[in-house]
């Protein structure tokens, strides 16, 4: 999941930097930036889907973590949703922008994208802390849940390729 953080990092001073000649370039840098947050979003219902699971779970019994499994496919949707923003990018790109216009657009956004970057960050933090602490009472009850978000990796790196 550490690869959502970076890949994320890595995709939006592409949307970024595109410059903002038009309004459609801040309105899909605003997109992108919205998508990292929206992403802070979803690992943070994973980790309370998580939460509620192990206290309805039962002694001497391994916690149902479907709910949890559920948020982990909304996430997924947040990195097909970016992965389209990055296809959109790409296009402006056939007019790139001057470096006046790229720094105007870094200055409209940078401190929202840093603050959205923090709270994924956070938000990453806390469920890998949270997944640690269930691994100690229901070892390996979280290997599917695991092998989703490695799939929902996939979907962010992809997009941290593509923008390299």
């Amino acid at each position: 999941m550490k690869r959502v953080l970076l890949s994320l990092a890595a995709f939006l001073p592409s949307v970024a930097l595109v410059g903002c000649s038009s309004n459609p370039r801040e309105a899909l840098a605003n997109q992108a930036v919205n998508q990292v947050g929206n992403a802070a979003s979803k690992v943070d219902a994973i980790r309370a889907a998580i939460e509620e699971a192990r206290k309805k779970t039962e002694a001497d019994k391994a916690p149902n973590f479907e709910e949890a499994i559920k948020e982990v496919e909304n996430l997924k949707g947040v990195g097909l949703e970016m992965k389209e923003l990055k296809i959109r990018a790409d296009a402006m790109d056939k007019t790139p922008a001057t470096d006046e216009e790229k720094k105007e657009l870094a200055g409209k956004i940078k401190k929202r994208l840093n603050d959205e970057l923090t709270r994924m960050y956070d938000a990453r933090k806390s469920l890998n802390e949270t997944m640690a602490a269930i691994e100690k009472d229901h070892k390996g009850s979280l290997k599917v849940l695991r092998e989703k978000l490695t799939e929902v990796d996939g979907e962010f790196e992809a997009i941290s390729k593509a923008a390299k």
